[in-house]
């Protein structure tokens, strides 16, 4: 009888993991914050978690978070966010096919400095 080898993720791997939680955290008990935390930090660990891990984590918490507080939920106030998500996903599909992954990550940190100050 062989006996399998058990094999532990990579460093890289676990550090993004974390900084998912800790994005994660943030994200819950404030309400925002899940790219802000993660993806700078994220970007330099390992580029490939950025972003489509991202928007499934914070798609998955803004669920469970809607779920929670059913009757706080404003319909309403989401008609205007909803009504630019489309022109905006397609804008950001383009902007993955078209662009380098260096000029992007790049763009990122920038965008990120200009919007912490």
């Amino acid at each position: 009888m062989v006996e399998e080898e058990t094999k532990m993720p990579e460093t890289s791997v676990l550090l993004a993991v974390f900084l998912i939680f800790l994005g994660s955290f943030v994200q819950t008990a404030i309400g925002f914050g899940l790219a802000i935390v993660s993806a700078p930090l994220l970007i330099m660990v390992a580029p490939e978690y950025v972003p489509a891990p991202i928007c499934l984590v914070a798609l998955f918490i803004s669920i469970l978070n809607a779920l929670k507080h059913k009757s706080s939920v404003e319909i309403g106030g989401l008609k205007m966010a909803l009504i630019g998500r489309v022109p905006g996903s397609i804008a950001g599909g383009a902007l993955l096919v078209l662009v380098s992954t260096n000029v992007l990550a790049l763009w990122i940190g920038i965008l990120v400095l200009f919007a912490w100050r």
